[in-house]
């Protein structure tokens, strides 16, 4: 589990880089603060299948939905992840 500001901090940047939705924010919040979520479907700019992996503190989406602009965008989640 993490705490509120790291799950907050953590969504600041799926927000604003991942464009996933704020109004899924309180309920990502409360998943990542009240249990082991391991795993986070947010979608946004890596579609229906772009994914916040808890336990490794990166992103990803499905393999076949995979394009450069994609790997781009993982890439710099990943990096901005990687600094909280």
């Amino acid at each position: 589990m993490m705490t509120e500001e790291k799950a907050n901090k953590v969504y600041d940047i799926l927000v604003s880089l991942g464009n996933a939705r704020e109004d899924e924010r309180e309920c990502f919040v409360y998943n990542q603060t009240s249990s082991e979520c391991s795993e986070w479907r947010f979608c946004g700019n890596l579609g229906f299948g772009g994914k916040y992996r808890a336990y490794r503190n990166t992103v990803d989406c499905y393999r076949e939905d995979l394009t450069e602009e994609r790997k781009n965008i993982i890439d710099k989640i990943d990096l901005e992840l990687s600094k909280i």
